[in-house]
């Protein structure tokens, strides 16, 4: 597979255009931030991220047929069926979330009657 082979398989898929940008080429919807495939300088292949930015690769290839495997294998793999929370577990995140508001709102009034003192 190459990355022409590998762009019509995804969109047969109906893996999201947003997805990946391959070879250069950003597909509709894809702002710049997500998954790269393309060659480098020295004929390998390449996938990785780019995140603010910055491209990390994240994996090296000696051909673009694995490379394409790869990718299609990454984007179109089953994605876990989302585990729903017992209500014992929704209850102690929200008494977590409580706890932690309560120790933000003592830091800033720390912080605020620190500010007060330092500036009388």
């Amino acid at each position: 597979m190459d990355h022409q082979q590998l762009l019509a398989a995804l969109r047969e898929a109906g893996v999201d255009n947003r997805s990946f940008c391959i070879r250069g080429q950003a597909l509709p919807g894809w702002f710049g931030e997500g998954g790269v495939l393309d060659q480098g300088e020295d004929g390998r292949w390449y996938v990785g991220g780019v995140e603010r930015g910055k491209l990390e690769i994240a994996q090296w290839f000696d051909s673009e047929e694995d490379a394409c495997r790869h990718v299609y294998e990454l984007l179109t793999r089953p994605r876990p069926a989302v585990r729903e929370r017992t209500p014992e577990e929704r209850a102690a995140d929200r008494q977590r979330s409580q706890q932690r508001r309560e120790e933000l709102n003592r830091e800033m009034a720390a912080r605020k009657a620190q500010q007060q003192n330092n500036g009388n």
